[in-house]
């Protein structure tokens, strides 16, 4: 398996397996090494190479690599000095051990200039800097970072020529003059201000030559590699308390009573607990979660319960204890087999609309002794003498009964109650939703679709097939969590958010409009009409206009959901959407579901264009780019395309967004930029400025 990267007239690869032997027999040497790969160099100018890997017996593959078609790096012989150079906003206060990466704003001179940046400090024992720009503060002072251009000098390995050699011989070693030494005698000599001067004699006019600095103080390699040593007196000690075994944990039944109370009230401070029953209803938020009193019984703040009803065993009655200011519950559960000994009407009479639906049981009153039973679930009514009732009464025409004691009114003298306040949303060139509010009792409701000349579509969706609760959402698209009448967010029985929606009102979502199969045609006029039905019971339509709009970028925005695991992901939150093809698509930049970052280089411009669904070349829609971090990346659209420049700014991490006017300025992309430092403007292998790759 072979991974290949060009680089200033070198490829690296790397092969997995101990293949040495094979990489040398063509040129090639090792730099580095894993307990599975290492890293080799060959020399490019040579041509391409060919060689075999005898993975196994029986088993040899063999390797091209063809130089002349590899992405390789600018050659940093050719490397010039920009026309300006200055540091992107560093911080000039850092504390003993902190780290930070330098970012450089580079203008050059031509746009295709071959940029090679080097740093170097004047103080490493305060401040040491690595090739890369990554600075370490040591100690306590001030030192001062100095980045400078720098190129290849090629046939001149300084590093392995230095090594070993004497003062004396520097001539045979091909050095021009002694090298010059500066301890701290000739350091204070020649030290203006920040400033190292040094005197070069016996140079030749008109010659070229490379000068070659180097630290040689004693400084020792911290663990990241950047070099420099912060020492103990630099830092204070953090003090540790040794951690408590399990043995001596001790369990205290709560709240403190008896001997315990007595043992441990001044050794343990006692937590506060709260007493909930499950199925408690809130009548203001219309919602049933945790609360001090449901059908069965309630419960006081010393976790004292009165029962009202009679829990049984496949409905029992749930307690929760909660600690105070931990997640800490404990649950318990009660039930028994009590049983009602009288029973009498509730009600001597109900009014039902049409559609509208009553529990029988619910018109009678159960006691047990002189106690009026908030809930009893031994109700049982004789339908059959119910049924017979009705008919005796000539009230059959009007009224049903259903086996589980169900009485519903199916006709009367008023009319159904009709929608009110229909709106079409989510319009697009091809598609719509709805949304209404209704107070009724209907089992289904008549969908019909005209143009201007004719019906198109009609359809009955019976049994709240596709009509839904409308939620209530914030302006960044969220649910609305619920809230009891303390102000505390309820949760239903599972743990799980009880979202608020609106009372009364409801929606047919573009989804399942799609669904349907209506054809609809961009630009156009249409007009939709929902007429609720119960039985032989019609209401009065109520009528809305639709205007679709011309062809949008895509038909899809980011809009709540939920992941593979059933975990809800806000439509605010979601990353990915419509896919943006960068210009340096060949180094994997390209945005979409399988790659949601763009790692982008402080200093370089990139083209961004949308990629557009099937058949939408023309651009119709207007597209809005934004980033969350103006200071970390900006962009710029192009006017009459979908195409946009990003320019990174300075290190850091940011979000773009993209948003269709067509879709009512929705979010339809979302994705994470990364703007890394210039650092050495080379090994990175990424920048090159307004000078983007073809």
């Amino acid at each position: 398996m072979l991974f290949i990267r060009g680089g200033g007239g070198k490829i690296v690869l790397r092969v997995f397996l101990l293949c040495k032997n094979a990489i040398k027999g063509k040129g090639g040497y090792v730099v580095g090494s894993t307990w599975n790969s290492f890293t080799a160099v060959f020399n490019a100018g040579e041509g391409d190479k060919t060689f075999q890997i005898r993975w196994e017996d029986g088993y040899v593959e063999s390797y091209t690599l063809k130089f002349a078609e590899a992405v390789k790096l600018e050659n940093l012989e050719d490397a010039v000095a920009p026309k300006a150079l200055a540091f992107n906003s560093p911080n000039k206060k850092m504390a003993v051990g902190q780290e930070q990466q330098l970012d450089v704003k580079i203008t050059k001179e031509q746009m295709g200039d071959v940029i090679y940046l080097g740093y170097k400090s004047d103080d490493t024992k305060t401040l040491v800097v690595d090739e890369g720009g990554r600075v370490t503060a040591l100690k306590i002072g001030s030192a001062t970072v100095t980045v400078f251009p720098q190129h290849l000098v090629n046939d001149k390995d300084f590093e392995n020529t230095l090594k070993g050699m004497k003062e004396n011989q520097w001539k045979s070693k091909g050095f021009a003059i002694a090298p010059i030494y500066i301890n701290k005698s000739t350091e204070d000599a020649y030290r203006k201000s920040v400033k190292y001067v040094s005197r070069l004699q016996g140079l030749d006019v008109k010659t070229d030559y490379t000068i070659y600095v180097r630290s040689v103080c004693a400084v020792r390699t911290l663990t990241d590699g950047t070099g420099g040593v912060v020492t103990q007196a630099a830092m204070n000690e953090s003090a540790v308390d040794p951690a408590a075994d399990r043995a001596d944990q001790i369990e205290i039944p709560l709240p403190f009573a008896g001997e315990d109370k007595a043992k441990y009230k001044d050794v343990y401070e006692e937590p506060k607990l709260e007493y909930a029953l499950a199925k408690c209803y809130d009548k203001k938020t219309d919602t049933w979660g945790w609360g001090t009193k449901n059908d069965y019984a309630s419960i006081d703040k010393k976790g004292k319960i009165k029962f009202t009803g009679i829990p049984r065993d496949d409905d029992p009655l749930i307690v929760r204890v909660h600690v105070v200011g931990t997640e800490i519950n404990a649950y318990a559960d009660f039930s028994f087999w009590d049983n009602a000994d009288s029973v009498a009407v509730a009600k001597k009479s109900v009014t039902l609309s049409v559609g509208q639906g009553q529990n029988l049981g619910d018109l009678l009153t159960y006691n047990l002794g002189k106690m009026k039973l908030t809930a009893y679930p031994d109700r049982s009514i004789d339908t059959e003498k119910v049924r017979n009732a009705i008919k005796s009464q000539n009230q059959s025409e009007f009224f049903t009964v259903t086996e589980g004691g169900y009485l519903r009114a199916v006709n009367g003298g008023g009319k159904l109650e009709p929608v009110k306040s229909l709106k079409a949303c989510d319009v697009t060139h091809n598609n719509f939703g709805l949304t209404f509010s209704y107070s009724g009792y209907a089992s289904s409701f008549l969908l019909e679709v005209s143009d201007t000349k004719k019906p198109i579509y009609s359809k009955v969706l019976s049994g709240g097939n596709g009509i839904e609760r409308l939620l209530v959402t914030d302006k960044d698209g969220k649910y609305v969590q619920r809230r009891n009448a303390q102000g505390d967010l309820v949760y239903d029985e599972n743990g799980d958010p009880v979202w608020t929606w609106k009372q009364g009102t409801y929606e047919i979502s573009d989804r399942f409009i799609r669904d349907l199969g209506i054809r609809l045609y961009k630009d156009s006029q249409y007009t939709v009409s929902l007429t609720p039905i119960y039985g032989a019971n019609k209401a009065k339509p109520a009528t809305a206009k639709v205007k679709t709009t011309k062809i949008p970028v895509q038909d899809e925005y980011l809009e709540n959901g939920y992941d593979d695991n059933g975990n809800l992901i806000w439509g605010c939150d979601r990353k990915g959407g419509m896919g943006i093809t960068v210009s340096e698509g060949d180094r994997g930049l390209n945005l979409g579901e399988w790659n949601k970052t763009l790692y982008a280089v402080s200093g370089n411009t990139y083209t961004l264009t949308a990629e557009v669904d099937n058949k939408r070349g023309r651009v119709s829609d207007t597209l809005v780019w934004t980033v969350g971090d103006a200071k970390v990346a900006s962009v710029k659209a192009a006017a009459g395309t979908y195409c946009i420049t990003l320019t990174g700014l300075k290190p850091g991490k940011t979000t773009l967004e993209v948003k269709s006017k067509l879709l009512g300025n929705k979010v339809i992309a979302r994705y994470d930029i990364n703007v890394g430092a210039v650092k050495n403007a080379w090994n990175n292998a990424a920048y090159y400025g307004e000078n983007e790759p073809d």
